[in-house]
């Protein structure tokens, strides 16, 4: 992997985090609140994990085994999945919460590709890993935060999709 791609992936992750932080701070919607905490500190993981990497000097030794103790599995769907479960119908969401989720999906999904095109240009199989592991940690986040906005933009239509209503005849 070209060193300028390892600089980018570094500041891609530091950048996304802050952003994630900010809008922590801002919102006054629980669930933004709690999302944007757990993208932060997943983030945050992410820099670790390429840190480290970079640290290493990874082209000469091979991937360092500490990378799996930093990068887990992500946690972000849980965050959703525990607020639905607990709601609180009260909450407002402001419209800067739906451009800020707005603004995140589109670093996930950026985040995806270049994981991805990184993976593609690996040459070893545990280098192949291990991006394929950040895209696909990308691809939940952004999943997670599009369906964070279906329901910020109409509660009671997603918990509609999400409940799957059916006849059954009796």
């Amino acid at each position: 992997m070209k060193v300028s791609a390892l600089e980018i992936a570094l500041n891609n992750e530091m950048r996304e985090r802050e952003y994630y932080l900010r809008c922590a701070e801002r919102t006054l919607n629980k669930l933004g609140k709690s999302m944007f905490l757990e993208l932060a500190k997943e983030e945050e993981a992410h820099y670790k994990a390429l840190k480290l990497l970079w640290e290493k000097g990874w082209k000469e030794k091979g991937l360092p085994k500490e990378i799996d103790l930093i990068v887990g599995k992500s946690n972000v769907r849980n965050v959703l999945m525990s607020f639905l479960r607990n709601m609180d119908l009260t909450q407002k969401t402001e419209e800067d919460d739906k451009e800020a989720i707005k603004r995140a999906m589109e670093f996930e999904e950026k985040g995806v590709l270049f994981y991805l095109q990184l993976s593609k240009e690996a040459t070893t199989e545990e280098e192949r890993a291990f991006f394929d592991l950040l895209s696909s940690m990308e691809r939940e986040h952004l999943n997670s935060l599009k369906e964070t906005l279906e329901y910020f933009e109409d509660p009671s239509s997603y918990f509609r999709m999400k409940e799957k209503p059916s006849l059954d005849g009796a």
